[in-house]
């Protein structure tokens, strides 16, 4: 839903009840959103194959915010694959004062599961075993760090040392709410939100109703609470 937003109040064509809000929401808070662009993709500074969606759904030149779009309920800060949360995890022990190499056991796990799984017997095998070993890991891990779940959720919200320059959002606008993204704001989130790793359903095989999924690290939070 909040895509279709995005879409709807970039191009000022505000078919749903919401994005009609957000873009009351955005122009009460100086956000000309007859001027809006959205940022091109980028390479992230870790590399990758290929250009990835940034974190500012889009910027508005005149008042200079650059803004994530959510919806106000229950959403997903993120949802990424296992090599990219290798990246976020590298990211955030950096700028949690921790070693690189503490996370070194957890994202060799995490880079030993499979790109795809497809059916449902491979996702129960999976959710049977591996899925309870990582998350019991991850759970661990926040344990022993306690700086880390927080430089990850600003890893996740901002991108910060990810992307760079407009990819990096200032402010986080529902069709409530429109909030700069503050070190509060961060701790705020962090209160709240949920890690965990599980399977993301993507396309099924050709010709059949067999599903494939892929294992993912995901943020739950819902905005209503923010």
């Amino acid at each position: 839903m909040s895509l279709q937003m995005e879409k709807e109040v970039l191009n000022q064509n505000l078919a749903l009840d919401k994005s009609r809000s957000l873009d009351e929401v955005l122009r009460a808070n100086n956000v000309h959103t007859d001027k809006l662009y959205k940022p091109e993709k980028q390479y992230p500074l870790q590399g990758s194959d290929k250009p990835k969606e940034v974190k500012t759904d889009f910027a508005c030149p005149v008042s200079g915010a650059r803004i994530s779009v959510k919806d106000h309920g229950i959403v997903e800060l993120c949802s990424i694959g296992m090599l990219q949360f290798c990246d976020y995890l590298d990211v955030s022990f950096t700028r949690a004062g921790y070693s690189i190499e503490d996370a070194q056991p957890f994202k060799e796990a995490l880079l030993f599961q499979p790109k795809r799984l497809t059916g449902d017997p491979e996702m129960d095998q999976w959710n049977a075993g591996p899925k309870k070993i990582l998350n019991s890991t991850l759970e661990s891990m926040m344990d022993k760090y306690p700086k880390l779940k927080r430089e990850i959720v600003k890893t996740a919200l901002l991108g910060e040392g990810i992307y760079e320059g407009d990819a990096i959002p200032t402010h986080v606008a529902t069709p409530k709410k429109f909030v700069r993204i503050t070190e509060e704001y961060i701790d705020k989130v962090t209160e709240i939100c949920n890690l965990d790793i599980r399977l993301k359903g993507r396309s099924r095989l050709p010709d059949t109703n067999i599903r494939r999924r892929e294992p993912s690290f995901r943020i739950g939070l819902n905005m209503k609470n923010l």
